[in-house]
């Protein structure tokens, strides 16, 4: 069972019904095992290893809280830490009124962060999490709408939410909602430690904690890739191509010819941008923009340590069954005679020297066995390229063998 469904209790239907549209309630029967308590949050603030700005307090009219008047200065080592937070002056704030958020989340519970994962993969979403603590009969923050769609899972205590609903589409930021401008109530819930909210980004809400009790929840929230979003990725992408590079000569130059000039340029970039969506790379870049949020995901796809794995592999001699390969949606441009070479990956150009142009042209026609390039450029050579490569998000090392049939698409393992 998918962690949406064990959320939801249905995701189809909840997808269908509720999804981006509509705020809805759910009591999951077995709820989300794993997740943190409300003492786990508590004991992460006492620990001192959740600062600011992951740390945060707002007062009860919503004014942030100096970080000054809740931190202390500690050593560490030799370092001096001075924004250390102070267990029991943040508590006190917190009991005159203040709101507490624990920001990005996930990295520090793996549960969180296995959860967000998971939610991204099957919603199309970066999702990250924050923990809200309320003090008894406080509201929380003011009455607002986010630009993401938010699950808030009850952890500890009651929570009363008002929730209205979704009246225009989805915004590029939070904001504050004047009380006059918000719609109908869609729903008004008071949240049990096990329940959990669906509320659509843009849906405006505000939730205050009741029955004298202190409230924490977890709130996980995804934001959606917007249509601005990605063509202004795919704009970057063309207009890092050399085709741009340099300036319009002003001096001595008729308005008339500038005037061609720019729309020769103009005509160019659009003959690109229409190129670029005929090559089908959208899906593949899309889907890239998932994993671009503040967290790694989990497990063997985490980067940091893919990148580091692949990095002492090349420091060693054993090269046997490794290859390199371009990722998904990096290209190689300027491999003819007299053009710069570059590698395109993740909107960004990485220039590379020109003895590499070689070994890019190869690369870029398929995956690479490094043996194979060690001979015909050197070991040292290859070392270099390849971990520029990696460190730039450009390429993956493969471990592992190719296709039985000696084909180019790789069957090894991504390490």
């Amino acid at each position: 069972m998918s962690v949406l469904d064990r959320i939801t209790g249905g995701a189809e239907a909840f997808l269908k019904e509720h999804w981006t549209r509509s705020p809805v309630l759910f009591r999951p029967m077995d709820g989300l095992p794993g997740l943190p308590c409300f003492d786990d949050v508590v004991r992460l603030l006492r620990s001192g290893v959740a600062r600011p700005p992951y740390v945060r307090l707002e007062g009860p009219e919503g004014a942030p809280i100096p970080p000054s008047l809740y931190t202390e200065t500690r050593k560490a080592g030799r370092t001096v830490v001075r924004d250390f937070v102070h267990a029991g002056r943040f508590a006190e704030h917190i009991m005159r009124g203040a709101t507490a958020v624990v920001h990005e989340f996930q990295l520090f519970s793996e549960p969180v962060r296995e959860l967000c994962d998971a939610l991204g993969e099957e919603l199309g979403e970066t999702f990250t999490s924050a923990v809200f603590i309320t003090p008894p009969d406080e509201r929380g923050l003011a009455l607002h709408h986010d630009n993401m769609d938010v699950f808030a899972l009850q952890l500890e205590g009651r929570k009363h939410w008002i929730v209205h609903e979704k009246t225009g589409p989805t915004p590029d930021r939070g904001r504050i909602v004047p009380p006059s401008a918000a719609g109908p109530v869609a729903l008004e819930v008071t949240l049990r430690p096990g329940d959990c909210l669906y509320v659509p980004a843009g849906a405006p809400h505000v939730a205050t904690s009741v029955d004298g009790m202190l409230s924490a929840h977890l709130s996980v929230g995804g934001k959606p890739v917007t249509w601005r979003e990605l063509l202004l990725d795919s704009v970057r992408r063309v207009l890092a191509r050399p085709d741009f590079d340099g300036a319009p000569n002003r001096a001595g130059t008729s308005e008339d010819r500038l005037a061609a000039a720019f729309a020769a340029k103009s005509a160019l970039l659009r003959d690109l941008l229409a190129r670029d969506a005929e090559e089908g790379t959208f899906g593949t870049r899309y889907a890239a923009s998932l994993t671009a949020g503040p967290h790694p995901p989990t497990g063997g796809g985490d980067p940091f340590a893919q990148t580091l794995t692949a990095l002492s592999l090349l420091n060693g001699d054993d090269w046997d069954g490794l290859r390199v390969r371009l990722r998904d949606g990096a290209s190689v441009t300027g491999t003819g005679p007299g053009e710069r070479v570059a590698v395109l990956a993740g909107g960004r150009r990485v220039e590379t020297p020109e003895r590499w142009r070689e070994a890019l042209a190869r690369l870029s026609t398929g995956p690479l066995p490094l043996r194979e390039a060690a001979a015909a450029w050197g070991a040292d050579e290859v070392r270099a390229l390849i971990s520029t490569l990696i460190r730039h998000g450009a390429a993956d090392l493969l471990k592992g063998r190719g296709r039985r049939d000696g084909g180019d698409t790789p069957e090894g393992t991504e390490v």
